[in-house]
């Protein structure tokens, strides 16, 4: 009997748990503040956390060129940079990949770019979204968690229009930059066929494939109709998840052909305070099973789990902007991710 149930337990299918954050805002934030150390109890047991490192990590001093003095000024355009001595910190915390493809990777330039990259390789962190040339910007990068599951990311900068793309310094056929995909709005026959060649060789190398988008309005709670389209087309062409960033605030998310569509996770961490949260996803082999949101709370340079009735306010207000989401953008292929059951 004993036998019996221990073979029965030895076949049960595996289950993976991804955590995805959003952006992580370490500008004006000091490294013995700890800002994420709350956090890793909720992201260190998951198979693969994930966050986006919005900021550069790096020491360098010579600004992007394609950002103006005078849009700077005008604060239509921020350079903004953090100390590589939080790499070990973001690790410790229990994030595992982080994407690179947004519009302060280059910042400070290849030099700031090439700096961060070390210190996150140092730590062990993976990354995509940035590197020496397109190719390589756009190239996957491959986690492998402790049960054998290979975990994929893809990270671009989505941007409409060539001049918000070129303010941010695209990766050119030899030059250092991010990862963009250059549609102008557009999600034609030209587009989906990218997007299905891109993911087709990535899913080859993976089982779940995790497609980073930076994209959209700061501050605006619902997506675009163009980031709807752009992330459906990318779970038709393949994307087992698409993840955005960038609003600096939570949107709401759907479950569309049976797979998630995160559009905004709004902030992890920031000098600002505010209210945010996780989406934790669990998958047997083949089969997504269900999503949870673990609500947090940034105060302080810190961010903390939120608590009682507070937590359940803030689940509560991401559930609606997943409902009003699917009634703004309805399709028979699209439920609410949360509550989807």
């Amino acid at each position: 009997m004993f036998a019996l149930a221990a073979c029965l337990l030895c076949q049960t299918p595996r289950l993976t748990t991804i955590v995805l954050g959003g952006d992580i805002m370490l500008n004006g934030i000091a490294v013995k503040q700890k800002p994420l150390a709350m956090i890793g109890p909720l992201m260190r047991p998951a198979s693969v956390a994930l966050a986006n490192l919005e900021i550069p990590l790096t020491t360098a001093g010579r600004k992007t060129s394609h950002k103006s003095p005078a849009e700077v000024a005008a604060r239509k355009q921020y350079i903004l940079k953090a100390d590589p001595a939080h790499a070990p910190f973001i690790a410790a915390a229990g994030i595992r990949m982080v994407s690179l493809g947004n519009n302060h990777c280059m910042d400070y330039r290849a030099a700031g770019m090439r700096q961060m990259e070390g210190a996150l390789s140092k730590n062990r962190i993976l990354f995509a979204g940035a590197g020496e040339n397109r190719y390589l910007a756009l190239q996957p990068t491959v986690y492998v968690d402790r049960d054998g599951t290979r975990v994929a990311l893809i990270s671009a900068l989505a941007f409409v229009g060539g001049a918000a793309l070129g303010h941010c310094t695209p990766a050119g056929e030899d030059s250092p930059g991010i990862g963009t995909l250059p549609f102008d709005g557009r999600i034609d026959k030209t587009a989906k066929e990218q997007l299905a060649r891109m993911f087709a060789d990535a899913k080859r190398n993976c089982d779940i494939l995790i497609v980073g988008l930076h994209w959209g309005v700061e501050r605006q709670k619902l997506p675009t109709a163009y980031q709807v389209q752009l992330g459906r087309a990318c779970i038709d062409a393949g994307a087992d998840i698409v993840w955005g960033n960038h609003p600096h605030v939570l949107e709401g998310a759907e479950l569309y052909k049976g797979k998630p569509i995160l559009y905004s996770m709004g902030n992890l961490i920031s000098s600002k305070g505010g209210e945010t949260g996780l989406v934790k996803l669990a998958y047997r082999p083949g089969s997504f099973l269900k999503a949870d949101f673990l609500p947090l709370r940034i105060s302080a340079g810190r961010v903390f789990p939120e608590k009682g009735a507070a937590a359940a306010s803030a689940t509560r207000e991401f559930q609606g902007l997943c409902r009003l989401l699917v009634k703004r953008f309805p399709s028979k292929r699209s439920l609410a991710l949360i509550p989807y059951r």
